[in-house]
């Protein structure tokens, strides 16, 4: 018998300890139900009688429950992966770096809605929360809205990239003007990670900087299959 079909069952029992009463009580009846056929037996008869019936119990028991814990899991995984990341612009303070966001002030912000002055170079900066255990592949930035004069990705620039190369392979700017980061990301759940971007901002207005990604989710890798998805988000600059 394999160590992933013993692992599977255990993990169902971690998951739901009060099962570990079915095998012990169906066990009991059913020696309950032989009790007269067990008194001409000898007494490792009787103990090998009842191993194998608890044994049998428990692992049809544990595989049960580990095949509605598996789809429980995914179930959670396709609701998570509809929504994996918290985004947020970071506004560092002052005393970090001084750059021309209009809320900028001596402590940093974490906002969905950042303000930038009009026909202006200026360095976005983003951070992304993982809600799971990721690999991201194909990241796509634009500012989608359909506008001549709206703000343009000009180039990466994360400013915590002073000495490390990049995590990207590749960039390259589509015909569409999409940016695109080529390369694969793993991200961890729980853990916050920084991107940043030089831009052109034009004509003043509202404008979503749009980001999708092709994410495929490692923590749940045990089940029947891996699932990739692609996600959407955007948050929202403000020119002024």
């Amino acid at each position: 018998m394999g160590k992933s079909f013993i692992d599977s069952i255990i993990r169902g029992y971690v998951e739901k300890p009060i099962y570990l009463w079915i095998p012990i009580i169906v066990t009991l009846l059913v020696m309950f139900v032989s009790y007269p056929l067990m008194l001409e037996w000898s007494f490792n008869e009787i103990a090998t009688y009842s191993l194998l019936w608890f044994g049998v119990i428990f692992m049809v028991t544990g595989k049960y429950m580990t095949l509605r814990w598996g789809s429980v899991i995914e179930k959670e995984y396709e609701k998570t992966l509809r929504d994996p990341f918290e985004q947020k612009f970071i506004i560092p303070a002052k005393a970090w770096a001084t750059i021309n966001y209009e809320q900028q002030t001596n402590e940093p912000q974490k906002p969905k809605e950042i303000s930038i002055s009009a026909n202006t170079k200026a360095t976005i900066i983003i951070r992304t929360n993982s809600k799971l255990d990721l690999e991201v592949r194909d990241s796509q930035y634009s500012f989608g809205d359909d506008k001549k004069k709206k703000p343009k990705i000009l180039k990466y620039k994360n400013p915590y990239y002073t000495k490390h190369t990049p995590w990207y392979d590749d960039d390259v700017f589509d015909w569409h003007g999409i940016y695109h980061l080529k390369g694969t990301r793993t991200m961890f759940k729980d853990v916050t990670y920084v991107d940043g971007f030089e831009i052109q901002t034009h004509d003043k207005g509202q404008y979503n900087f749009n980001m999708e990604f092709i994410v495929l989710c490692k923590q749940y890798g045990k089940l029947k299959e891996e699932k990739s998805k692609e996600v959407r988000t955007h948050l929202i600059v403000n020119v002024t």
